[in-house]
């Protein structure tokens, strides 16, 4: 399952997604600003994070992403410098 955020969500709630198991995808938009804590732990079957925002988003906690797979892909924002990826 892919679940794509809609464009004008700017903070996801703490356990938005927690234990969906099913959720394989997440895109997640240039306007988020805050991500809560635990908002994404136990997505087993992820397999890839978008992140859009320039700037990284402010966790809630270091709960955000605990128990998600080892090989789950988390892509953010390119630029030339690296500089968003060091910000990452």
């Amino acid at each position: 399952m892919s679940i794509i955020i809609p464009e004008n969500v700017t903070s996801i709630p703490t356990y938005m997604l927690n234990g969906c198991y099913s959720l394989s995808e997440l895109i997640i938009p240039e306007n988020v600003t805050s991500i809560g804590n635990y908002a994404f732990q136990n997505c087993y079957s992820m397999g890839e994070y978008h992140i859009k925002p320039t700037t990284p988003p402010t966790l809630g906690g270091s709960g955000v992403f605990t128990n998600i797979s080892s090989d789950c892909k988390i892509y953010v924002p390119y630029s030339a410098d690296h500089s968003i990826l060091a910000a990452y």
